[in-house]
């Protein structure tokens, strides 16, 4: 962003924001990571200059103050954003406007809150930072650090007078790329881990997903009778008889994204057989919104503050839950013919970390039309560095199915 650009935007800001908001004398906030920044950059804000308005965001009013200080001896902006009057929610280097945002908020705020922090200590301490959370800062093609590149300010001036920006995602890696008008560069790579992009610690990740998971309403999508046309029967692959699957991805050898499906004149369905029975609750665990299984889940969360109150919702919510930025792979434990022992692992789209459950159900209830109840246990926010020290020892691949096992 231009920073005559920059200033002017403020200026608008602060014409058309109408009085300012009373200033709160006590805050809370949102992450504990917000708070350490909070306190560290406290001396440099006055709060009787700060540029205020008001937005609505989610049916949410949030109040945005914008501070000019110096770091470094260069005029930075800052920006905190406060919920409910006095939540701050995001405390960063203002970057990208809340107009028309170039990427997400999540990017967006982690990208504002990691460089303000950064130039905000001392470049040794950055420094060290940036190599324990494993960021790389290139400007110009030298990496932060090197021979020629030791003084972080030096990324201002590609940062406010950018004419392009552009954020890309590949494997397990962020690049945010900023190009000025003179040719220089700055790149920034980062992990696509959620405690880092969000700046919440495991524990606040946990207690953020179990308050989703239990208010989550299952909404029932308008789709068609589920229906793969003749057209695309070269995706589907026979099984036996009149048994086909549609062959989805594999997480690891015995969890897979099956479907399984079965003809009806022209037409394939999805199979619910009590003679298939794995099968049939791959398919339960895979398309909610073809479920008829009354089925609730006593749910017990295995989080990292401890074990919490188990919490009673339909299977179809909790699936439906997870279809949004996750996708879902089903495998069986050793199961007996009275009860099915499922694992579920629901792996982000967007960062690196997966939920695990393991979900215990007798076959009676896949069928029936009767409420039940069933047991289940959720490992929550398992990044993905950690995934094979659960999972390696327990992995046969000279078998269909994987006997995991996990230790509490």
């Amino acid at each position: 962003m231009n920073r005559l650009l920059l200033f002017g935007l403020l200026l608008t800001l602060f014409l058309f924001s109408g009085t300012k908001a009373e200033v709160h004398p006590q805050y809370k906030f949102n992450t504990l990571r917000n708070e350490q920044q909070f306190k560290k950059i406290l001396p440099d804000l006055n709060e009787s200059n700060s540029l205020d308005t008001l937005i609505k965001r989610n049916n949410d009013l949030i109040l945005l103050k914008f501070f000019e200080v110096t770091i470094k001896g260069k005029n930075v902006i800052v920006i905190l954003e406060i919920k409910n009057s006095n939540v701050i929610s995001h405390i960063g280097l203002y970057l990208f406007s809340r107009n028309k945002p170039l990427i997400d908020h999540d990017m967006a705020y982690f990208l504002e809150r990691m460089l303000l922090d950064y130039l905000s200590e001392d470049n040794e301490i950055a420094f060290s930072k940036s190599r324990t959370e494993n960021i790389s800062i290139i400007l110009n093609g030298l990496q932060y650090g090197c021979l020629g590149f030791t003084e972080l300010n030096s990324i201002l001036d590609v940062l406010y007078d950018n004419e392009s920006f552009i954020l890309k995602k590949k494997n397990l890696l962020y690049s945010a790329t900023w190009r000025n008008k003179y040719g220089d560069q700055l790149d920034i790579v980062f992990p696509a881990r959620f405690d880092l992009i969000s700046g919440k610690d495991k524990t606040e990740l946990d207690e953020l997903l179990i308050a989703q998971i239990t208010s989550f309403e299952f909404k029932k999508n308008s789709k068609k009778p589920f229906n793969y046309p003749v057209t695309d029967s070269r995706k589907i692959e026979i099984l036996k008889d009149s048994i086909y699957v549609l062959r989805g991805n594999e997480f690891f050898k015995g969890l897979n994204s099956n479907r399984y499906l079965t003809k009806k004149g022209q037409r394939f369905t999805l199979l619910y057989d009590p003679n298939y029975l794995e099968e049939s609750i791959s398919n339960l665990f895979l398309e909610p919104d073809y479920s008829r299984s009354p089925i609730t889940v006593n749910l017990t969360f295995m989080s990292q503050s401890g074990k919490k109150e188990p919490a009673q919702l339909p299977l179809r919510n909790l699936i439906k839950y997870f279809l949004f930025g996750y996708d879902t792979y089903i495998g069986f434990e050793n199961s007996s013919s009275d009860t099915i022992k499922t694992i579920a692992i629901f792996v982000s789209k967007k960062f690196t970390h997966l939920h695990l459950m393991r979900t215990d159900i007798p076959a009676e209830s896949v069928f029936s039309s009767e409420p039940s109840t069933v047991n289940a246990k959720l490992n929550t926010n398992i990044r993905f560095d950690n995934v094979k020290e659960i999972f390696a020892k327990y992995i046969r691949r000279n078998t269909k199915k994987v006997p995991i096992k996990i230790e509490n």
